[in-house]
């Protein structure tokens, strides 16, 4: 061994990428290799190792815990495909063959799945997310999603939180995360502050090591899959997800148990869309235009997938179902405390330069909120929303002029007119 190799550090990987290269774990008959797609001459060899400065990058140990159980699942090797919309068809009939969902929801998993082999092209990407009960085949549909997406991670919550960012950081793949019953999942958790955060690039998860006090950083931008009974109390953690209600099936033609036919395609899957990784992830065009008659944050969410989208039929298809989503946003909006609130702000704020607390109060007479809000409620609603509030004698008063562009962009985020 030569000096110059004595002093390389040694790094194991399930994937690593730069300007020059995309490298990739595969799993080659008894071992790992690694499949290293070169951009500038688009070709792919298969090496024990690759070096970068003084770092020997070699592929995770078939021996590793991650892929002996069975927790993260990998190519094993690359298979062409004939064009992107063959692999998408390819992929929908997967799904049906194997799940029931709604057509449109088909669709949009399907885009997803490619989605999270070139995740890295955005800033922000959406979740994947199904709220489900007993009987809804929900465990069919997750191993189904999760066996083809990219360098798949599928756990629990159960699972400790250091163990989670470790790992997601190491494999930097798709999170698939079942059984994420998180009761008590109001804004000030832990979980929701963090799954506010994750769905955009440039907010690391930092972590103290207390044994030598040392801070670590964790990446934690990857697409997510999350599994749970319910909807997320916190509004602002369910507008970030693409979700769909599990619903019992009566299809008679899905097959009851997962044979070894299911592991063939999924094996052959993950060697295409391995290979669909290598061909598009520099051709990704990113729309990043706001869609007029939907919310912000909502085109924001479904942008990601409009880009891997070329017809104008699945376009408008994807864009009705986010419609639908925002339609059922409005409606909640309209049956919250808030909304009554901010009504009657705007039918009077023509000839009022000040609410006092006790008329807004008094303004929910006729309302099912007229006994649950109190001075103190009141104040706390109006605070949480970046309304100004003043203390006069013995009364506390909203001034309008003051609040004057905050609430006018409450009222248009309220559909208030």
């Amino acid at each position: 061994m030569s000096s110059n190799e004595e002093k390389l550090i040694n790094e194991y990987i399930v994937s690593f990428k730069n300007k020059d290269v995309i490298v990739e774990t595969i799993i080659s008959e008894n071992k790992t290799e690694l499949a290293i797609f070169t951009k500038k001459t688009r070709n792919i060899v298969i090496k024990d190792f690759y070096v970068v400065g003084n770092i020997r990058y070699l592929p995770i140990k078939l021996s590793s815990n991650l892929l002996s159980t069975g927790t993260l699942l990998l190519r094993k090797g690359i298979k062409p495909y004939w064009c992107k919309n063959d692999l998408l068809k390819e992929i929908q009939g997967y799904i049906y063959e194997y799940v029931d969902i709604p057509d449109t929801y088909r669709i949009i998993v399907s885009y997803y799945i490619l989605l999270t082999y070139v995740y890295e092209n955005y800033s922000e990407i959406p979740y994947l997310r199904v709220i489900w009960d007993y009987g809804s085949w929900k465990s069919r549909l997750l191993k189904v999603v999760s066996s083809i997406c990219y360098n798949s991670i599928l756990t629990t919550w159960g699972t400790s939180q250091s163990a989670l960012f470790r790992t997601i950081n190491k494999v930097k793949g798709t999170l698939m995360l079942d059984e994420a019953d998180f009761w008590y999942s109001w804004t000030e958790s832990e979980i929701i502050k963090l799954l506010n955060n994750w769905y955009q690039k440039g907010f690391p998860l930092m972590k103290a090591d207390w044994d030598n006090f040392d801070v670590n950083t964790y990446q934690v931008f990857w697409p997510k899959i999350i599994w749970w009974r319910y909807e997320f109390r916190d509004r602002a953690t369910e507008s970030r997800c693409l979700t769909n209600i599990m619903e019992k099936s009566i299809r008679e033609d899905i097959p009851t148990w997962l044979d070894a036919w299911f592991n063939e395609k999924t094996e052959e899957l993950r060697d295409k869309l391995i290979k669909f990784r290598y061909d598009n992830f520099d051709k990704i065009i990113v729309k990043s235009d706001l869609i007029e008659w939907l919310e912000p944050r909502l085109s924001q969410i479904i942008n990601p997938i409009l880009s891997l989208v070329d017809d104008t039929v699945t376009e408008e298809l994807i864009i009705k179902s986010v419609l639908e989503k925002q339609n059922e946003i409005k409606d909640d909006k309209k049956n919250s405390i808030f909304w009554w609130i901010l009504e009657y702000l705007r039918n009077n704020c023509m000839w009022k330069n000040e609410f006092n607390f006790w008329d807004i109060i008094n303004s929910l007479d006729d309302t099912d909120w007229r006994h649950n809000i109190t001075h103190r409620k009141l104040w706390s609603i109006l605070k949480q929303n970046k309304l100004k509030t003043v203390r006069k004698n013995k009364w506390t008063v909203l001034p309008y002029i003051e609040n004057m562009k905050e609430l006018e962009k409450l009222f248009t985020e309220y559909w208030i007119k």
